[in-house]
């Protein structure tokens, strides 16, 4: 599934935004770096290990072409802020990595 999909803190009510070209694998890349806090975003570590794993839903935001990802992460991503763990900014070159 191609699209973008949040991490939602249901304790903080915070929110990860990210983009994939495939959503599940990312999810389950996504809960095995924080299971063993390996995970890039240290504000997202921080609060899974605060908060713990029962408090955070993965959950697709929608789908939509490859093209438009860039695109529709920054309109969630906006949608959400100031609320996000989101630290950097989308790609706007129009390049999509693997994650």
């Amino acid at each position: 599934m191609i699209g973008i999909y949040k991490i939602h803190n249901t304790s903080n009510n915070k929110v990860y935004v990210g983009q994939s070209i495939h959503i599940e694998q990312r999810f389950i890349e996504h809960r095995n770096a924080l299971k063993y806090n390996r995970h890039c975003n240290l504000h997202l570590q921080s609060a899974w290990n605060k908060y713990g794993s029962a408090s955070f839903v993965f959950e697709v935001l929608e789908e939509c072409p490859q093209s438009e990802l860039n695109a529709r992460e920054t309109f969630w991503k906006l949608h959400f802020d100031p609320n996000t763990y989101n630290l950097g900014h989308t790609n706007f070159e129009g390049t999509t990595s693997e994650e």
